[in-house]
């Protein structure tokens, strides 16, 4: 009865060291798996602080360069000759949004995840922008009425920006290099924790191994030791039991305890199984966890690539911010030397040349007596050629103050008939010269506008030159006005001339731009009477569009918008 106790417990022993053994091992796989999870989790917490930080910082200074540059443009385009109230709230939305970027700073950025030094640097980086708000306020307000303070307190602005930038640029490196340290050292935890159950799950495994190999050696022994014990029970208390019938009880003994071995074999082949399937877990686990490792440290590289990549663009974009205010600051440099060579040019010029045309005028016409009919010519041809250089001096002035924006326009309301008479009566007699008849075709219906009366008759009789100076003897020039269904109001100047090829007329828009081919007649000018006439007409909130052909000839209409026609309370509408 003993030796069925030690059996049973043996057999209990040998079943109980695989299963614990195999629960150790679970138990280290889990907590593995789990502070893996915890370790992913807090890298993924520093990746997700480092993107939130680094965010902030490049949203700040991209809406800082871009307010810098507005305002930079804005005042460049400001003269003294511009009414306050053309700017409308411009100057506000700039300064508002100066407002939001150190909002910004001392919120968004304050409250992101940076060092007690990054701190103190993001609030120096408000102090500094908070000196950069008042001097572009400064700026703003003096623009119109004190050019010169708006130019210094830019000046001292443009300092501040450039120090903004670089301070933006160093937490930015600073706060980039100390997450990435933290990562790092995330990283290395990650690694020596997972060495360190690694280490104890090979442990495990061995001792399982050589307890199980110790427990089936002392087993099989003890079977040994209780077969020679039943022998001897036999032999001592049943002599007269015959031989074979011994032998059958210890066969039939032996067997059991045989089979009893079997099932605690079979259950030690499926703890081991159930291990083997445990370490594959594992090793999938501790794979899955490099593979992880691999794809951060890819990260890590790409990031710092990225990184490295932006270092360059923020530096180009300083370089280039440089040069590009360096080239403001020449361009209106120069645009200065131009307007003052051109108003010099205007006065050096204007004065000798109405004397000439004056005094040629009284030449042809004998004011102090009689001349010969050769002098008279001569002096025709003196006046003629006075005035044509006069007319080019005025058109080169003209697109001088349009590009400066200095052309002051004076809305009014005008009627298209009186000023449609007015450009014919001019051109009549060049009309007649020429051998070609001026139709005006503009209905009594026809809405007020609101223009620069001045201006317009300008563009007009520029058109109506233009028709007349490349139609043929005996042709039409039209001129009409109407109003589309739109609302909108197209004057329209038509001629039979040689037309233009679609290829060029981009070509007569530009200033001193001409086109001389062998199918027209080489006519006085600079080209730049078509170019004049655009800007005059943009100026005037209109549209000129050329439509053309060779041969046939060419229409050039000029289109107003709803909003600049007006009817007057008498006027009859019924024809709209």
């Amino acid at each position: 009865m003993h030796h069925w106790l030690t059996l049973r417990s043996l057999r209990l022993k040998f079943m109980m060291a695989p299963i614990t053994g195999a629960v150790l091992i679970v138990v280290l796989a889990i907590v593995l798996m789990g502070k893996t999870r915890d370790e992913l989790g807090r890298l993924e917490t520093l990746s997700e602080q480092e993107s939130f930080t680094g965010r902030i910082l490049d949203e700040i200074e991209s809406k800082l360069a871009a307010t810098h540059a507005g305002i930079h443009e804005l005042l460049a385009s400001v003269t003294s000759d511009i009414d306050p109230e053309e700017l409308g709230d411009i100057p506000e939305q700039f300064l508002f949004r100066i407002q939001a970027i150190r909002k910004m700073v001392s919120t968004d950025l304050s409250s992101g995840f940076l060092s007690s030094k990054e701190r103190l640097v993001a609030d120096g980086i408000g102090e500094v922008l908070d000196a950069y708000q008042v001097n572009i306020t400064t700026a703003l307000k003096s623009a119109i009425v004190d050019p010169a303070s708006a130019k210094q307190a830019m000046n001292d602005a443009a300092t501040e920006f450039h120090i903004l930038s670089a301070s933006l640029l160093g937490l930015s490196h600073a706060h980039e290099r100390r997450m990435q340290k933290q990562i790092a050292d995330q990283q290395k935890i990650m690694l020596e924790q997972a060495y360190l159950f690694t280490s104890l799950f090979i442990a495990a495994a061995v001792i399982m191994l050589i307890t199980s190999v110790l427990l089936a050696r002392l087993l099989t022994r003890d079977l040994r030791g209780l077969a020679a014990n039943l022998e001897e029970i036999l032999d001592r208390y049943s002599p007269d039991i015959k031989m074979d019938g011994r032998r059958r009880l210890v066969v039939d003994t032996l067997r059991y305890a045989v089979e009893r071995v079997e099932d605690s074999h079979a259950s030690l082949e499926r703890t081991q199984e159930e291990l083997a399937r445990t370490n594959t877990d594992l090793r999938t686990t501790l794979e899955t966890v490099a593979d992880r490792e691999t794809a951060l440290a890819a990260a890590n590289e790409k990031l710092a690539e990225t990184i490295a990549r932006q270092d360059e663009m923020i530096q180009a974009q300083l370089r280039a911010e440089k040069a590009r205010d360096a080239a403001l600051m020449a361009a209106e440099q120069a645009n200065k030397a131009k307007s003052d060579f051109l108003s010099n040019m205007s006065h050096e010029l204007r004065t000798p040349l109405n004397a000439i045309i004056g005094f040629a005028d009284m030449i042809h016409a004998a004011s102090f007596g009689p001349i010969g009919s050769k002098y008279r010519e001569y002096a025709q041809d003196i006046s003629l050629s006075g005035r044509h250089l006069l007319n080019l001096v005025t058109d080169v002035l003209d697109i001088s103050r349009i590009e400066a924006g200095k052309l002051q326009i004076t809305w009014e309301m005008i009627d298209l008939p009186s000023v449609f008479d007015a450009c014919e009566t001019m051109l009549r007699n060049r009309a007649r010269d020429a051998g070609i008849r001026i139709e005006v075709d503009v209905p009594n219906t026809i809405p007020l506008l609101e223009t620069d009366e001045f201006r317009i008759r300008q563009v007009m009789i520029n058109l109506i030159d233009n028709a007349l100076k490349f139609s043929p003897r005996n042709s039409v020039v039209q001129v009409s006005a109407r109003l589309d269904e739109n609302g909108k109001l197209t004057l329209s100047v038509n001629d039979n001339g040689i037309g233009i090829a679609q290829e060029d007329i981009p070509r007569i828009l530009e200033k001193f731009g001409q086109v001389r081919n062998g199918h027209e007649h080489t006519h006085n000018g600079m080209g730049i009477g078509l170019a004049i006439t655009k800007l005059l007409v943009e100026l005037l909130d209109g549209e000129l569009t050329i439509d053309s052909q060779i041969g046939k000839g060419t229409t050039v209409s000029v289109t107003f918008p709803e909003h600049r026609t007006h009817y007057p309370p008498d006027r009859d509408t019924s024809s709209r």
